[in-house]
């Protein structure tokens, strides 16, 4: 699976992946990146940083509420640690 378009990349940059035709918001701050025939769920951090939370491969044209909820999980658990400062602690 090809990940590295979207290293270093941000929101700003969207177009350069081909918009919104490859890159589809699906609510709550998860977006899908569609590579073909998978999809990568992910989301943007602050400094518009996009983290990548899970891939699957895509069966229809909505993103299925396991995978959402998988993205919402990881989301929550790098964001947690980082706004509270207690990212680095031992």
């Amino acid at each position: 699976m090809l990940i590295s378009p979207l290293i270093g990349m941000n929101y700003q940059d969207l177009h350069y992946l081909g918009g919104t035709t490859k890159f589809r918001n699906e609510g709550d701050g998860i977006y899908a990146f569609k590579l073909q025939p998978d999809r990568l769920s992910c989301f943007f951090f602050k400094g518009h940083k996009i983290i990548v939370t899970n891939a699957f491969e895509k069966q229809q044209d909505k993103l299925p509420v396991p995978e959402k909820r998988k993205a919402l999980a990881c989301k929550a658990q790098y964001e947690i640690p980082l706004t509270e400062g207690t990212y680095y602690d031992t």
